[in-house]
């Protein structure tokens, strides 16, 4: 069965496209984000053309998700088409993305007991499910407006519209940290959504700590750590490979500017302390926690992100060069490394390798 799955998995999960991003969240949020995409994303935005989808929880706690950029890229084409051609659309957007991040954390503040979350979890559930489906609607579409800008003709209209999708996606940026914190203070973080119920304290102490969500076809799979792991290693074998065939370090310049330095490679937030000013930071993406070092850094060059990641953001404030969606930075480079970062057209480049 593990082989078969592999294999449809990394079927799916095409190279040119394939995507993966490595989150701080719980097991909990990923099982609720996974429904989000089998329900929420067909109810509200008529998109059901997810067909993978691979959460796996790392030793650390750390969720790394795994899902096709392709069909990701066709749902923020989709829905910011929609949005050019009526721009009342994206007010409604935007507004209703609002209105749910305030009510999740008026919620989140007003029912502080496991027994109070019990007898509301239905109604909550579906807010932070559907919620999500808003979340990545209003930035996705950002991110793909913001790569067409300069091909239309009305640039003054797309402005508009990702100035609204941005400032409703900074709106909302703290309500999934806030929720993990909620669900880990409950002590509920391990379970699976619908294990949330009356025999919520059985399964406390019965379900495994460490386990992970595989939605292949419309079909969702619990599995277990072994299974897992197995699935991680060869997903991630496989693209590895890609990567060292395909080469080079090249992604997005969401802060323009050219810039020269060594390589800080930081992969944990205890890497952070030994940031020095003008280093050049190469991570997986950034986090609030990064914000007081990247105030000493040349530039920002990151695995993951768009314009509107939160490294994007933050080099945009502080006016320093970023290079983000690499895919492969943390992999190809090294500390020590002297590299060229060339946000204005996105490429990194390797002027003295470290031994």
């Amino acid at each position: 069965m593990v082989n078969n799955l592999i294999k449809n998995i990394i079927q799916k999960l095409d190279h040119e496209t394939a995507e993966y991003a490595v989150r701080d969240i719980t097991f909990l949020t990923c099982s609720i984000f996974n429904e989000t995409h089998l329900v929420s994303f067909n109810k509200f935005f008529n998109f059901k053309e997810f067909s993978v989808l691979f959460w796996y929880q790392k030793k650390d706690g750390h969720i790394v998700f795994y899902r096709s950029g392709k069909e990701y890229n066709l749902m923020a084409e989709r829905i910011g088409k929609k949005y050019l051609k009526n721009v009342e659309e994206v007010e409604k957007t935007t507004k209703t993305l609002i209105r749910m991040s305030d009510e999740i954390i008026v919620f989140i503040k007003n029912t502080k007991s496991l027994d109070a979350l019990i007898s509301r979890w239905n109604y909550f559930y579906k807010l932070y499910r559907d919620f999500f489906a808003y979340h990545q609607a209003v930035y996705w579409s950002s991110e793909y407006l913001a790569k067409i800008r300069d091909s239309l003709e009305d640039k003054k209209k797309v402005e508009k519209i990702i100035d609204i999708l941005d400032k409703a996606y900074k709106y909302n940026e703290a309500v999934v940290p806030s929720v993990e914190s909620y669900f880990l203070k409950l002590g509920i973080s391990h379970l699976n959504f619908n294990e949330v119920n009356g025999n919520v304290l059985k399964n406390l102490k019965s379900k495994p700590k460490r386990r992970s969500i595989c939605l292949i076809n419309n079909k969702v799979l619990i599995l277990p750590l072994s299974e897992a792991s197995r699935i991680n290693k060869a997903i991630r074998g496989d693209y590895n490979n890609f990567l060292k065939k395909n080469g080079g370090v090249k992604g997005l310049g969401v802060s323009k500017g050219v810039t020269t330095g060594i390589v800080r490679l930081v992969k944990d937030l205890n890497q952070l302390k030994k940031c020095k000013r003008n280093d050049i930071l190469v991570t997986t993406q950034t986090r609030p926690q990064f914000n007081s070092f990247i105030k000493l850094v040349k530039a920002i060059v990151t695995d993951e992100g768009g314009h509107l990641c939160h490294a994007s953001m933050l080099a945009r404030e502080f006016d320093i060069p970023c290079v983000v969606g690499t895919k492969n930075a943390t992999k190809v480079l090294k500390n020590g490394d002297k590299i060229e970062v060339d946000a204005s057209v996105g490429v990194i480049k390797v002027l003295k390798k470290i031994n």
